[in-house]
């Protein structure tokens, strides 16, 4: 199978995803740091200063606006670009932020489960500039708003529904 887990900024995706290869031996990646390495510290390391792909990576929280336009560029005509270069090498596409890269991989057939990790009742929002995916874009709600035992009793429950 093949899942993507998304979400606002800080909301733990991350850790949802490193409990599913836990858990269930699945691959991920970020999705950023997968953008970071395939195209983007190559187009802004001059202009930002940047001298590693770790401190491009780092420096992402600073300019998600930029972030968000670049992936929406490399996609051009084929919203699954991304998706599809992601899921050659992993299981798990964490961090997707485009509504339409959600649609365009769910029509194709990319996807199998998409799976929202929400904890906005301790961590803000992200500005709208950077994230169109929403809530109703996901096939399971995973409430990250507890402990990190919840979570991962939420996680369990979710898989197994």
């Amino acid at each position: 199978m093949k899942f993507m887990v998304i979400g606002h900024a800080r909301h733990g995706k991350d850790t949802v995803c490193e409990l599913m290869r836990g858990l269930y031996g699945l691959t991920f990646t970020s999705s950023s740091m997968f953008a970071c390495e395939l195209f983007i510290y190559s187009l802004i390391k001059d202009t930002h200063g940047y001298s590693t792909i770790e401190e491009c990576f780092n420096d992402r929280v600073n300019h998600r606006e930029l972030w968000h336009k670049l992936i929406k560029e490399y996609q051009g005509g084929d919203k699954t670009n991304l998706t599809k270069a992601i899921f050659k090498e992993h299981d798990i596409y964490c961090g997707n932020r485009s509504k339409a890269e959600v649609q365009a991989a769910r029509k194709d057939g990319l996807v199998d489960c998409v799976i929202w990790v929400d904890a906005s009742n301790r961590v803000p929002l992200e500005d709208p500039s950077s994230i169109s995916v929403t809530e109703e874009d996901a096939d399971y709600i995973l409430n990250n708003n507890g402990t990190e035992s919840d979570l991962l009793r939420n996680l369990q429950e979710t898989m197994n529904s």
